[in-house]
């Protein structure tokens, strides 16, 4: 890849950038904040009633196993990409959307033998609300509401909120097949995991600051199936679960995971990292347990959307 990671250590002091050489990683763009190696590499597993998230998706596909034309909105590195593909092997077609290019080509590595596979660099709400293709099954793990806060950091919280309950709304009742489902894991922003990476999210999402409600993501994703099934377009179910906590050995562990992984290293450079690290501190170590273990646990609504 031609993207490659700058390293600054301008603006913050040397002792807090020898201690945490993690944050050297800035990405020159927002879309592209991890390289897919170092993702995978980071990534904890999230597990819910002794299922993984990759279960629940499964579960979905073995309930509607003659799918055929399936969207993923942000698959990374391919992590569901791969369940997906084990799982529904009567997929004709499949696109793939993401607005990282290097997450792409990474996918594009790994499932070089599918030639039914579309790629498609792109915001996730832009493509819903522009494409004329219609799919049995839109699937995203984790990740539209990235798309969704972009677009409100973006455009303002009032024409944001127009412009996404727009595209979702026109997406499932024109895109999405009858009988065809859209499946969504959404991070519950209220979770102990959560509330510790929001506080700080807040200095850069005016919408984050002082929230004690759920994230616009979740709050917009209510509004808009609430209509849609209101109106005999679709019915829906939201499901909330808590996690088993995801560990870590130590404080520094954590701060990388908070640093790199859930703030998306946007405050790496920043001239707040000092602080940042030291209320992350504090946080998370809320939860370190008498074994020296922190465990911290993780929150989550599944919805499953059915077009009629």
């Amino acid at each position: 890849s031609s993207l490659r990671y700058s390293y600054f250590i301008m603006g913050i002091p040397n002792a807090i950038f020898q201690k945490y050489p993690w944050l050297s990683i800035s990405p020159v763009k927002f879309e592209e904040y991890l390289l897919p190696s170092y993702y995978d590499r980071i990534l904890k597993e999230y597990i819910f009633e002794n299922k993984t998230d990759l279960m629940f998706l499964e579960e979905v596909l073995d309930k509607n196993p003659t799918i055929s034309r399936v969207l993923e909105l942000g698959p990374g590195p391919g992590r569901a990409t791969r369940t997906l593909l084990d799982t529904a092997t009567q997929i004709k077609k499949l696109t793939l959307v993401d607005l990282s290019r290097q997450m792409l080509t990474r996918c594009n590595e790994r499932f070089s033998d599918k030639n039914f596979i579309l790629y498609v660099q792109s915001d996730s709400i832009d493509f819903l609300n522009s494409t004329d293709k219609s799919f049995d099954l839109a699937f995203s793990m984790w990740s539209l509401s990235h798309s969704i806060h972009q677009t409100l950091f973006k455009l303002g919280e009032d024409n944001g909120t127009r412009k996404i309950e727009s595209a979702i709304y026109k997406f499932v009742s024109k895109n999405i097949s009858s009988g065809g489902k859209f499946f969504i894991m959404q991070f519950d922003s209220l979770s102990e995991e959560q509330k510790i990476s929001i506080r700080q999210r807040g200095r850069r999402y005016p919408f984050y600051k002082n929230r004690v409600t759920q994230s616009p993501a979740k709050i917009i994703f209510d509004s808009t199936f609430e209509k849609l099934e209101s109106q005999g377009i679709i019915d829906f179910t939201c499901v909330h679960h808590t996690g088993e906590p995801i560990e870590f050995k130590f404080l520094d562990e954590a701060l990388e995971y908070y640093m790199n992984f859930h703030m998306e290293s946007l405050f790496n450079t920043s001239e707040d990292t000092g602080e940042i690290i030291k209320e992350l501190s504090e946080d998370i170590g809320k939860y370190k347990n008498t074994d020296g273990i922190i465990r911290i646990k993780p929150g989550c609504f599944i919805y499953e959307v059915t077009k009629n």
